[in-house]
């Protein structure tokens, strides 16, 4: 851990009140100078600092920035942390990533998207400061085929690092098969992109790309109907804390399909089930073969969805995307 997020961690922990520099020193076995430039790096890195003549520092109740090394040191294992301050889009950070140094697993964090991806060629809002858009660059074991449960997996490890965060009577929902949903509100999605190797069929690496409203924001008015947030005000340290429980559960949950793949399939699927928003209801499909209307009855073991349509005919699922119809 470096000095800076030494200081960090503890103007977090006395967040609001006043430290004096001699005691941050004491504290970290520093000196008073090391003191004020591990500050005036916080400082340039946008954390929200205040210094007072014979009071200290403080890090201010309403700071939410993240913090790289905050989110390495919380996880396990050599993966390489990029927070960027601005991106057009991590995931295509991430496939650059890739191309660049084959095999290395990365996270890319963005305080700001300019050109957020979102499914079918849109686009997802991504104003800085208000949520976490986050791309994982893995390389799994899997064959292409295994490696179709990633995305629900996704959505379940980004439903259980929210759930933890929220009041014990809310519950993500999953709107299948890559959207969050939290108080009939939009609050997040999941793009998943991949590399197959045409020859032996296996994935050379997956892109998982996922977006959380953390604050309320005005959107665009073309999603300002589901538009929702996981909280309504700034609170500080919760994007870094929701980041950390964020990618362990994601690493989790991929590391499980590798050395367990039918256990944690199982798991995932159960869990879809229980999450779903959509299960039992009459929907919209939009495919690529136009509209169609159905009453979606079951998410299969592979995380299909199936559909039955007005003449009780079923059809499975495999990609398009799905509304409940009011």
């Amino acid at each position: 851990m470096s000095t800076s997020e030494k200081v960090y961690k503890l103007l977090d922990d006395k967040r609001g009140e006043y430290v004096s520099g001699n005691e941050i020193a004491k504290a970290l076995d520093i000196s008073r100078n090391a003191v004020w430039k591990a500050v005036n790096r916080l400082t340039e890195q946008g954390f929200m600092i205040s210094a007072r003549q014979n009071a200290g520092y403080s890090l201010s109740r309403l700071d939410d920035g993240l913090s790289a090394e905050f989110i390495k040191n919380s996880l396990d294992g050599d993966i390489g942390i990029y927070l960027l301050k601005e991106t057009e889009s991590t995931n295509e950070f991430a496939k650059d990533t890739a191309r660049k140094y084959p095999g290395q697993k990365a996270v890319i964090i963005a305080e700001k998207q300019t050109a957020g991806k979102g499914r079918r060629g849109r686009s997802f809002y991504s104003p800085a400061g208000k949520g976490l858009y986050i791309s994982f660059l893995l390389w799994p074991a899997l064959s292409a085929d295994k490696s179709l449960i990633i995305t629900s997996a996704a959505a379940v490890a980004a439903a259980r690092a929210i759930d933890s965060f929220v009041d014990a009577g809310e519950k993500v929902l999953i709107k299948w098969v890559n959207d969050l949903y939290l108080n009939s509100r939009k609050i997040g999605g999941i793009l998943t992109e991949a590399s197959v190797n045409c020859e032996d069929g296996q994935t050379e690496y997956i892109v998982i790309g996922i977006g959380i409203n953390v604050y309320k924001d005005i959107p665009p008015r073309e999603i300002s109907e589901v538009y929702g947030a996981v909280f309504g005000e700034t609170a500080g340290g919760l994007r870094n804390r929701l980041a950390c429980k964020l990618i362990s559960n994601v690493l989790e949950i991929t590391d499980g399909l590798e050395k367990e793949y039918d256990l944690t399939r199982r798991r995932v699927i159960n869990e879809c089930r229980a999450r779903s928003c959509v299960l039992g209801k009459e929907v919209n499909v939009y495919g690529f073969d136009g509209l169609t209307r159905g009453r979606a009855v079951d998410i299969d073991e592979n995380g299909v969805l199936t559909v039955e349509d007005k003449s009780g005919r079923r059809f499975a699922l495999l990609s398009g995307e799905v509304s409940v119809r009011p």
